[in-house]
């Protein structure tokens, strides 16, 4: 299906720099999306501190190796994904001029 859209997938460890660098270098886009997660567990289910771990891990590690790799080859924007459970209750998206759920209560796992 990508391929009829005109993508080519490239598959690569965000963990080597190197590998990455080099496919981001050699597909010479103008964007790059960070999609970045690794979130295999609920909370509260036996996985989910291991899974917690490698998430942090990818989020830092492999946020430094794409922006790193993204800037060597001079790409001009990067996209990141991101989550936020502060808004207020309401339909639809929400942007940064949106409300915040200020009675909201304390999650702690």
């Amino acid at each position: 299906m990508l391929g009829a859209l005109g993508i080519t997938p490239i598959v690569v460890d965000v963990f080597d720099s190197d590998a990455l660098a080099q496919a981001i270098a050699t597909t010479r886009p103008d964007v790059v999306i960070h999609q970045l997660m690794d979130l295999p567990s609920a909370p509260g289910s036996p996985g989910y501190p291991a899974a917690q771990e490698a998430n942090r891990r990818l989020r830092i590690e492999g946020t430094r190796n794409l922006v790193q790799a993204a800037k060597m080859a001079r790409v001009r924007r990067a996209i990141a994904q991101s989550i936020a459970f502060v808004y207020a209750p309401g339909e639809g998206m929400h942007t940064e001029d949106d409300p915040l759920d200020l009675a909201a209560r304390a999650c702690v796992s």
